[in-house]
């Protein structure tokens, strides 16, 4: 689980921090850019110590939204089990 939230969106990307488990008060984070376009991603920052794979459930927390046609939120939590 993590808290994700959108730090910057222009037409052409949406950029979120994410905070694996409970980083977020310890200041733990990542960045990934999604290119809506090309539907590529970018991970500037990935989260110390945490795999990748909490960098892509934040790139799905904007990307399904996106490809289904609905308002991509401006922060919440991706859950998986």
């Amino acid at each position: 689980m993590e808290w994700v939230e959108i730090i910057e969106q222009t037409e052409e990307y949406v950029k979120v921090k994410y905070y694996p488990e409970q980083t977020k008060a310890i200041g733990e984070y990542g960045v990934v850019k999604y290119f809506f376009d090309s539907d590529k991603w970018i991970f500037e920052k990935l989260a110390n110590s945490y795999a990748t794979s909490y960098a892509m459930h934040a790139c799905n927390f904007v990307r399904q939204p996106y490809k289904h046609g609905e308002k991509i939120p401006l922060c919440g939590i991706a859950a998986w089990h």
